[in-house]
């Protein structure tokens, strides 16, 4: 089960859950929350990793008239990250 702390506030919004792995860097939450930041249609996002920093779990509130979740996940994957959709409402 996952939780998430936000709610959608938006009509124009949805939310999904992602799961990143492939992580090699030292600091890869930081890479990633950098990546999140600069993809302009996402609205808000929480992020965790497992105490091995080898897995992210990233929960995103993102503008679906503006872009799909495909390509929000094609952005994150052209960093080198493998990228798997768990929930997309």
């Amino acid at each position: 089960m996952l939780l998430s702390c936000f709610g959608l506030d938006e009509k124009n919004n949805k939310m999904a859950t992602i799961l990143l792995t492939n992580l090699t860097c030292i600091d890869c939450d930081s890479e990633v929350n950098k990546i999140i930041q600069s993809i302009e249609e996402i609205e808000y996002y929480e992020l965790w990793i497992n105490n091995g920093k080898t897995t992210i779990l990233l929960n995103i509130e993102y503008n679906y008239k503006k872009t799909t979740i495909n390509q929000i996940n094609t952005m994150i994957a052209s960093h080198g990250y493998r990228v798997e959709l768990l929930n997309n409402n």
